[in-house]
């Protein structure tokens, strides 16, 4: 894997946040959209 810059950063949080977009709406479940913004929001949180 190449070095993380800003943009392929920004590219993780989006792929994170569509992975977890789609667990929570499998199954029946409609819940709204995780932004890259909330993911990168929480694991500000959970690093401290």
């Amino acid at each position: 894997m190449g070095p993380c810059n800003h943009r392929s950063f920004l590219c993780f949080l989006k792929n994170v946040a569509d992975v977890l977009t789609y667990i929570r709406n499998s199954w029946g479940n409609a819940a709204p959209a995780v932004t890259a913004s909330e993911v990168k929001t929480l694991r500000k949180a959970l690093a401290r």
